[in-house]
Parts: C-alpha cells; sequence; structure tokens
C-alpha cells in the first residue's frame, strides 16, 4: 500500500449526464445507481497533453483527459455529442473552479473587456431532451441520434482538411488551375456536410416499416427532393444548438450596452 494514497485526488464535484447515459454503447460508461459520475481534477499530463497540437487534432488528448478525470467513463471515443461540453466544463470545474474569465467586444463602442462568468450556469444550459423528438415530412418520421466523439471528430478534421487545401489553392497562379480544384475542393466539402447529416439519422419510417439500414437512408437523403432535405438539414442544426453552449448575456463596462456574447469551448485555451 501506497503511503502518499490518502494524498491521491478525489471527487471534486459529481455530474448526470445530459443524455442520461441514452445513446451510450454498452460497456462504454458505468452510471452509478443516483445517476451522479464523480468528476476529478486535471493532473499534470493532462495540462501538458491538452497542449499538444497533434493529440488535440487527433482526439486522443480530449479522450484520455475525459477518461483520466472520469474514470467512469471508459471509452471517452463513444461519448455523445450531447454529453461532450458537459463533461468538459465539468473537468475545468473541477480543476479550476467554477469562475472563468472571458474576454468580449461590444458590438457597439467596441471596447474590449474582461468578464468573470460562472461556468455552473452553463451547465444547465443544455437540453438534450429535443434529440428524442421525431421529424415528420410527408407521411415519414425521422429520428435522430447525436454522433460518438470519435465520428464527429472524423468530421472536423475531413472539413479541416478541406479548408486546408482551398486555402493552398488559392496560391496557384493559373486561374484555369486555380478554379478547377476549388471546384473539386467545394465539391468534397459539400459530401462530408452530407454524410455527417445522414450519420444524425437513427431511423426512417413509413406506414408500413422502419428503416435502420444506413445504406437506405442514405439512398433516400441524396433522392428525396429540395424541401424535404432542408428541413432535415435544419432539424440537425436546431438539435445541435439545443446541446451547445448558448451565449452569455452581458453588459459593455463602457458604455452600458446590453449584448449576447459566443461561449467557444476552444479545447486548447478552455483548460489553460
Amino acid at each position: 500500500m501506497n503511503p502518499l494514497k490518502a494524498h491521491f485526488r478525489q471527487p471534486e464535484l459529481y455530474i448526470s449526464l445530459p443524455s442520461q447515459g441514452r445513446y451510450w454503447p454498452e460497456g462504454s460508461v458505468r452510471i452509478p445507481v443516483n445517476g451522479e459520475l464523480p468528476v476529478y481534477s486535471m493532473t499534470a499530463a493532462d495540462e501538458i497533453l491538452m497542449l499538444t497540437p497533434d493529440a488535440l487534432i487527433n482526439g486522443s488528448a480530449i479522450v484520455n483527459l475525459i477518461q483520466n478525470c472520469i474514470p467512469n467513463i471508459q471509452d471517452a471515443w463513444k461519448t455523445p455529442s450531447i454529453d461532450l461540453e458537459s463533461l468538459l466544463i465539468a473537468i475545468r470545474i473541477a480543476s479550476n473552479g467554477a469562475e472563468m474569465q472571458i474576454e468580449s467586444t461590444c458590438p457597439k463602442c467596441e471596447n474590449t473587456s474582461d468578464y468573470q462568468i460562472d461556468l455552473r450556469y452553463l451547465l444547465d444550459q443544455f437540453n438534450p431532451s429535443i434529440w428524442h423528438n421525431p421529424l415528420r415530412i410527408n407521411g415519414l418520421v425521422v429520428t435522430f441520434c447525436p454522433l460518438s466523439f470519435y465520428d464527429h471528430n472524423n468530421f472536423n478534421n475531413q472539413i479541416f482538411q478541406c479548408k486546408k487545401k482551398l486555402s493552398q489553392a488559392s496560391l496557384i497562379e493559373d486561374p484555369d488551375q486555380k478554379e478547377h480544384l476549388a471546384n473539386e475542393i467545394i465539391s468534397e466539402f459539400n459530401n462530408i456536410e452530407l454524410k455527417f447529416l445522414i450519420a444524425n439519422i437513427h431511423s426512417v419510417q413509413t406506414q408500413t416499416d422502419t428503416v435502420f439500414n444506413p445504406e437506405y437512408i442514405s439512398e433516400f437523403v441524396y433522392n428525396c427532393d429540395k424541401r424535404s432535405y432542408n428541413q432535415i438539414k435544419l432539424h440537425i442544426e436546431q438539435l445541435k444548438t439545443a446541446t451547445k453552449c448558448r451565449n452569455l448575456n452581458l453588459t459593455c463596462d463602457h458604455c452600458g450596452h446590453d449584448y449576447n456574447s459566443e461561449i467557444s469551448l476552444d479545447y486548447a485555451s478552455f483548460f489553460e
């Protein structure tokens, strides 16, 4: 027995998953009887890893952080997107306290000031129950499922690569070659966006059948009319918004103007 064990980290707070365990594959999380997962503070090794660009890009830094600070989560790659931000906020609170300073610029007088926010307020803003609501279009009932962190990170990396190639294409001097390459990249980007939309669809129910087969669902999305496609796309955007940090209401220290400021969980700076 290590005589220093009594001085190891202890849980700093307990958190309930916004999803209540729904959408987690079996064996990926252990939820206690009371539904609350213990959250530990970050270690020095966690902080170093969160400053490693490659580990942030490929997602391993976030996975290791979650599994180390919330041991009940056994496979953080399977974390549903509706739970991810709540977990990261809880780890930030456990490590650095509930108060966090942000910098915001007033849109009216353009004065930049620092503001103190309470991260516990953000934990109460998520509304994952909206994911249970189906979309009814043209006699069909479409249900949805949030992506896992693995799938979400994979799509983000594909988009990042597209933007990188588009930036490189802008350096090409030949206008015809530049336009041709830019069109190819934009087409690739649109295909990624379409696959992302399809990946969020869990099932499509007709009057006689319920279709879960991803290939059939993909074929339906590629061949449905534009109005149905736009309805599905808008619904998914609303689902994503409901499970993201909402904007904060701030008052400018300089001119007294009230405005909304977006909160962005940039992984590298969020844990500083």
